[in-house]
């Protein structure tokens, strides 16, 4: 600060603190992971939520096709093949929506790095990572998904197949 100050009381003299500038970047990305993390965290929770919720729906409404396909020798797993579909399509079309958010957030970076004239290794590293992230997420997703799937299907096949197969 003090040479700052004095440099600007002399012509022609300029400061340019690299190390201060570095901690400023370092804690403008921490705080871009953080807003990250916590954006990933809220559509995790709230992709969960829709996707169960949906496919829940679906399966209240089908009891009777569900009793069915019981009546005919389907398993858990069977009836469970049936309905993951929609789940499968639903996380990973979500994590294509997240890849390509992602993409553009570098693509503008890169191109703000070039008209600078450098493009560092920090970029690559955070990519790597918010890629890693949304994977994780997205899998992670998946699995609470078919488990909480599995767990209303064995609610639902727990009953007779004749409370199945009787219209409300």
């Amino acid at each position: 600060r003090q040479l700052t100050a004095i440099a600007r009381r002399n012509e022609g003299y300029s400061v340019f603190n690299y190390l201060e500038n570095y901690r400023e970047r370092e804690a403008a990305q921490q705080q871009e992971i953080l807003l990250f993390a916590a954006i990933s965290i809220v559509f995790f929770s709230v992709s969960v939520g829709m996707i169960v919720s949906s496919v829940t729906r679906q399966l209240n409404s089908e009891g009777r096709t569900i009793g069915m396909l019981r009546a005919v020798g389907a398993d858990e797993k069977a009836i469970l093949g049936c309905y993951s579909g929609r789940i499968n399509a639903s996380v990973f079309g979500g994590m294509g929506i997240c890849f390509v958010f992602l993409l553009l957030y570098f693509l503008i970076i890169f191109v703000d790095a070039i008209s600078r004239g450098y493009f560092l290794n920090i970029e690559l590293k955070l990519f790597t990572l918010l890629t890693m992230t949304i994977t994780a997420l997205g899998l992670f997703c998946l699995v609470v998904c078919k488990f909480i799937l599995r767990f209303r299907i064995r609610e639902i096949v727990s009953k007779s197949i004749i409370d199945n197969i009787k219209e409300l």
